[in-house]
């Protein structure tokens, strides 16, 4: 039995245990608190939605040291999201997820900020600061939330500006150095008129992870700064208008990726590998990593005499800059007593820049640098009406991205031996890739609920999208081989060397259709039948077939789009407050067809993977969620998931050669994960209250990436085993609850995991990265609220 297994055991033991005494003690008093989402684009009870949304308060973000986006994976089973700090963008819900690359293909579970599209995902979003709830709306979201939301959807909302002055200070200090402020005030400055709330957070860390080489302590290490202010303008009864502005700076080190495994059977490979220092390689017990340019070298006289034998990747800084600014204006008008008119605006943009040793260890095969800026707009008009017996709203949607993005890839000699011969033994590349995306998007929608009687509702809803996209290549100049490049083409190695830009579009009507019926006051049961869509796209990252022989060039298909993928699915369900509302018990169960899912392949024949679509992937499952207040105190959480997703159709990549084979498990779908927690306080009568929360987040095996028929690389190269991860906080408030000091800590039980899995193509470097979870974390924060 694996440790993590056994953790989950004693676990669940001990918490049985410690609870058991307090199910005895009823109190009719005791009832749990409604909770309010916006998971149908209006206010609702969380137990009126017809919908499996999980909703995560700004108390259990905070008592679960939610400070990221993906935090959220360790308290939201089926949720993944790889490490915000990394530079491979992956979300996944219920198994459904897409391997963001280039920038041409967007992600399946979008963000949302405050109802705003963030279609560049995590990166248009920094830390989570003021933060009233997190909604994880699973399954297609393409009727309400529009485009790209075919797995689900993330929406985030942020605490409103109130009639009433409050403020909060907070400091706190951690193991690796970690250093953190925040500041949050709010002041009515015009009583029931004009309210403004503004805030602060910074956060700065040491390193992780140690480079053997240089000995610095600074892989992964953090220095952010954050801010925001909004402010609502209540202009009369009918009218108010909110402004909104946030702004963040991150100088973070993306961190040192580890060898997983090495291709096998390439002697070339294995041969040098076997010649690298040890020190290149992840070492657990001591979580060192390596990080240089030492390159392929020969000893000789016993050590005295090291020569030179393959030149290593010229080596970039290793930084992940971004700097990121949101303003959005939200007009809310109330017509009548009926109809109610939304307007949001919003304009986001995000800089980047990042520098990444890429070949986890200290012979330097590749090494990249990223600069990119996006730009989005996004104009939403809502009508929300509410009848007697119909509520109801319409809409229409505008959005535009323009994105930017240059990339240089720094390679060793290896690469130029692999791909044109013993003439490249001695040659360091480094090649660009350029160019710019537009995308421009409309939507008209319109979704209805009849109330048939008092138990019954139906509802229906319709949403027509529209995308339009172009991608224009710039030509780079690479002349690492006859003036080609032989990674990224230049114009003249195009198959088409006059057309230089690319543009197509894509159209999707998306609909729900749904009942629920309230079986009794405090049990409701559902069930639906909706469909999501993600539009099509580009390969940005234009590669180059061929070799020095024949010579290299941009295929046909490389610069052929790739399809719009549909979601299905079909879910039953019930939601129910039992137990004199002590017992909260949501359930449902679920199918969806996938057609055209935007897959991955990492290319044996380049250096760069491409984005195929999947004919066809399904999954079902059961979801739970269960909150129990057994004590005024005490209050037990579980969620749990069983899931099977998987290919039912063969993929092929654009040449028509089989990669993955059907029956395959998709990744980052385990067959269970689950969530329990904890929350009991301690009344302390004039000393205040003591307050425990504990969270144990479990996960069975799953596979991080598929194994492809054509390469070496086997099933136990890409799976990650079964592991739990606990997390803790202790807080003592005062008796006048202003003051508050706790003590946390985030994986405590120092589990061993892979946060994500990067795959290298065959013909570049012949190994397995592994991105490594974040290990063990503690410390303690003192807050003042005014």
């Amino acid at each position: 039995m694996r440790n993590s297994e056994k953790n989950t055991i004693a676990i669940a033991v001990s918490l049985a245990s410690f609870c058991a005494p307090q199910f005895v003690q009823a109190n009719e008093a005791m009832v749990l608190e409604e909770v309010v989402v916006t998971a149908q684009k209006r206010s609702q009870s969380l137990q009126q939605v017809p919908l499996a949304v999980q909703a995560l308060s700004g108390d259990t973000l905070a008592q679960n040291g939610v400070s990221t986006l993906s935090d959220l994976s360790s308290i939201s089973p089926g949720f993944k999201l790889a490490d915000t700090q990394g530079t491979s963008n992956i979300s996944a819900l219920r198994g459904v997820n897409s391997f963001a690359f280039g920038f041409g293909l967007e992600e399946s579970i979008p963000f949302y900020l405050d109802g705003v599209y963030l279609g560049n995902g995590f990166d248009m979003l920094g830390d989570l600061l003021d933060i009233q709830r997190v909604e994880v709306l699973k399954g297609p979201q393409g009727t309400l939330f529009g485009r790209n939301a075919s797995g689900g959807a993330i929406s985030i909302v942020r605490n409103r500006p109130a009639n009433e002055f409050e403020a909060e200070l907070g400091t706190g200090l951690g193991n690796y150095g970690l250093l953190t402020s925040r500041g949050v005030v709010n002041v009515p400055v015009i009583d029931d008129v004009l309210m403004v709330r503004g805030g602060f957070s910074t956060r700065d860390r040491d390193g992780w992870q140690t480079n053997v080489i240089t000995a610095n302590e600074d892989g992964l290490a953090q220095d952010r700064m954050s801010g925001f202010v909004r402010a609502l303008w209540i202009a009369n009864h009918a009218l108010e208008i909110e402004y909104a502005g946030d702004w963040t700076q991150q100088k973070d080190h993306p961190g040192y990726r580890s060898v997983s495994s090495v291709r096998p059977g390439s002697t070339t490979f294995t041969g040098l590998w076997d010649q690298a220092n040890p020190a290149s390689f992840y070492d657990q017990r001591s979580e060192n990593n390596a990080s240089g340019d030492r390159g392929m070298t020969l000893s000789l006289g016993g050590g005295s005499l090291v020569i030179p034998v393959i030149p290593a990747a010229t080596p970039p800084d290793a930084i992940q800059n971004r700097e990121i600014a949101g303003n959005a204006l939200t007009l809310t008008w109330d017509m009548n007593e009926y109809l109610t008119l939304t307007s949001i605006s919003s304009y986001r943009k995000v800089d980047t820049k990042v520098g990444t040793d890429a070949d986890g260890g200290d012979l330097g095969l590749a090494n990249t640098w990223e600069l990119g800026t996006t730009r989005e707009f996004n104009q939403e008009l809502r009508i929300n009406a509410a009848w007697e017996s119909v509520d109801w709203l319409a809409g229409f949607n505008y959005y535009q991205q323009d994105r930017d993005m240059d990339i240089t890839t720094h390679v060793s000699s290896l690469v130029a031996l692999q791909r044109i011969g013993l003439d490249g033994r001695e040659m360091r590349i480094t090649e660009s890739s350029a160019g710019q995306n537009e995308t421009e998007s409309y939507s008209v929608f319109a979704d209805a609920t009849w109330h048939v009687s008092d138990r019954l509702n139906l509802t229906a809803g319709i949403r027509y999208s529209h995308d339009e996209k172009e991608y224009s290549l710039i030509d780079a100049g690479n002349d690492s081989f006859n003036d080609q490049g032989i990674l990224y083409p230049n114009f003249d190695q195009l198959a088409d060397p006059s057309t230089t830009s690319w543009a197509n579009d894509w159209s999707n009507v998306s609909g729900r259709v749904g009942f629920d019926y309230g079986y009794s006051d405090n049990v409701m049961l559902y069930g639906s039948v909706s469909q999501g869509y993600k539009s099509g796209g580009f390969n940005t990252r234009l590669t180059v077939e061929g070799s020095a022989a024949d010579g290299y060039f941009s295929p046909d298909f490389g610069t052929e789009p790739f399809d719009e993928e549909t979601n299905i699915n079909y879910e039953l369900g019930f939601k129910s407050d039992v137990f004199d509302g002590r017992l909260r018990f949501n359930s449902s169960i679920f199918y969806y067809l996938y057609e055209d899912l935007q897959v991955l392949l990492a290319d044996g024949n380049s250096p760069v993977g491409r984005t195929v679509n999947a004919s066809e992937v399904t999954g079902y499952g059961w979801d739970s969620e269960l909150t129990y207040l057994a004590a005024n105190a005490l209050t037990l959480s579980l969620n749990v998931l069983a899931l099977n997703a998987e290919y039912t159709d063969d993929v092929l990549d654009t040449t028509g050669v089989l990669r993955i084979e059907s029956g395959s498990t998709r990744p980052w779908a385990p067959d269970w994960a689950t969530t329990m927690a904890v929350d009991y306080a301690i009344d302390l009568h004039d000393l205040g209250e003591l307050r425990a929360n504990i969270t144990y987040a479990y996960q069975t095996e799953q596979f991080m990436r598929n194994t492809q028929v054509n390469q070496s690389y086997t099933d136990a190269d890409h799976i990650q085993d079964a592991y739990g991860l606990l997390n803790g906080r202790v807080s003592l408030y005062s008796a006048n609850r202003h003051w508050e000091l706790a003590f946390w800590g985030k994986n405590i039980l120092d589990e061993e995991y892979k946060g994500n899995l990067v795959a290298a193509s065959d013909s570049v470097a012949g190994v397995l990265l592994a991105v490594r979870g974040e290990p063990r974390t503690y410390g303690v924060e003192a807050i003042y609220r005014f």
